[in-house]
């Protein structure tokens, strides 16, 4: 949440999804609603899906859950569910081309 105070840093979308644990992956987006309906925000811009995290320097690996596409989906749904759960709008982002981005900002320096 940009613009405010006394927000909490969760865990990245591939940490949880090293855990293998849908229960979990509900209970952080669950508490992602809930913190984001306590602040008055409606809409959440995320989870993230993506990127394949085949080019570490793309800078954006760790928002995405796995290259796995079943354990994404499975994180995304299960996120999107405890986000939806605090009657808080999920807004889910796709960067399946984000490992490209550094690449193409590389050349225009």
């Amino acid at each position: 949440m940009r613009l405010n105070d006394y927000v909490s840093s969760f865990p990245a979308g591939g940490t949880i999804a090293a855990s293998f644990d849908r229960g979990l992956m509900h209970q952080r987006g669950a508490a992602m609603g809930a913190e984001h309906h306590g602040k008055g925000v409606t809409i959440q811009l995320g989870p993230a899906s993506g990127p394949l995290g085949r080019a570490p320097e793309g800078g954006r690996n760790w928002e995405g859950f796995s290259p796995d596409p079943v354990l994404s989906g499975v994180g995304m749904a299960e996120t999107i569910r405890g986000i939806q759960s605090q009657k808080v709008v999920a807004c889910a982002k796709v960067r399946s081309l984000a490992s490209r981005i550094s690449a193409a900002n590389a050349n225009q320096s």
